[in-house]
């Protein structure tokens, strides 16, 4: 970090991405009657300010030795990566544990998602590049930007953050993107970047030339985060990682959700596709915002094999389904 405050982007990814691709998983399970017919809408209350749940366990495969802390207030931090370690003797380089937020489908459209990724170097450049070049490690996810672009730096005055690209291949909004993909794509940016920062401030994006279009949507004035259940998935799994291997018998299943009386469903299938486990978390809330949730589950009697767990929120009045996540994992 330099004497003004700037921060240079000189991150690479180290996440390895070894796990099985699954299709459409979140789209058809059969766990989706487990919610019943007789829930309700889930209504957003909250405003621009309001602080992103937590998740307050270090996400699976985390080389940080520090678990983050919960964020209660909006004053507080928005995210809770783990703070940043050495991991070379030689290199000044840290990996640092950071949020992106990928692209999923869901019954209401084109939610955001979000993955915790590793990253070398400057924490907030570097999530940034993750989401404008990288691929996250869940199949189901996506990067909404069809075209990359370096980002040179990442600025925090105290009033706005400030993404400096090294040029400007995103400043249009490409042929056969709408409107509303591009803004959620300048969301993406939004909270990843506010996460990885730990602030809650409006931010802008801008080229080498001075110019602060990201896909067409006009940034110079600062944008601010939209409501959490607005523009992310009503449920959000953050352990186990994609692919992961469950070992000692017991299955951790922790991330955020908005989900009808705080109940989020959840089950496992294996290889075929037939349930093997099914049952519950408890989320610390519901209704305004995402709020943690965690569970132990006993995995003890499945056979070795790959299986896939699969939480859900309630769908509520007039939605076709529940949201949904899902994730790969391994018993050896």
């Amino acid at each position: 970090m330099s004497t003004d405050g700037s921060t240079t982007m000189t991150s690479t990814r180290t996440t390895p991405r070894t796990a099985p691709h699954r299709g459409g998983l979140r789209r058809g399970l059969a766990a989706l009657a487990l919610l019943g017919a007789g829930a309700t809408a889930l209504t957003a209350c909250g405003s621009d300010d309001d602080t992103a749940a937590t998740d307050t366990t270090t996400p699976a495969g985390s080389t940080s030795a520090a678990a983050p802390s919960d964020a209660a207030t909006s004053e507080a931090p928005v995210e809770s990566s783990p703070s940043p370690t050495e991991t070379s003797s030689q290199a000044e380089a840290t990996t640092s544990t950071v949020p992106v937020y990928w692209v999923g489908t869901t019954p209401l459209g084109d939610r955001l998602y979000r993955e915790f990724e590793q990253v070398t170097g400057d924490a907030a450049a570097g999530a940034v590049q993750a989401l404008l070049t990288g691929e996250p490690l869940d199949p189901d996810y996506r990067s909404p930007f069809t075209a990359g672009s370096g980002v040179a730096s990442v600025t925090d005055d105290g009033g706005t953050i400030t993404v400096t690209l090294s040029d400007d291949a995103l400043a249009a909004r490409p042929d056969g993107t709408s409107k509303a993909d591009a803004e959620l794509a300048v969301q993406a940016v939004v909270h990843t970047v506010q996460g990885a920062l730990q602030e809650r401030l409006p931010v802008v994006v801008t080229d080498p030339s001075g110019g602060t279009s990201l896909l067409g949507v006009e940034t110079g004035n600062g944008v601010s985060n939209r409501d959490q259940t607005t523009v992310q998935s009503l449920v959000n799994l953050t352990t186990p990682e994609e692919g992961a291997t469950v070992t000692g018998g017991t299955l951790t299943l922790d991330g955020v959700a908005s989900s009808f009386e705080a109940t989020v469903p959840w089950t496992i299938t294996d290889s075929e596709g037939k349930q093997v486990l099914e049952g519950y978390a408890t989320a610390e809330g519901w209704m305004d915002k995402l709020y943690p949730f965690t569970t132990d589950v006993d995995v003890s009697d499945l056979k070795a094999g790959t299986y896939t767990v699969l939480v859900a929120s309630s769908g509520g009045e007039g939605v076709a389904a529940p949201m949904t996540d899902t994730r790969t994992f391994t018993i050896g």
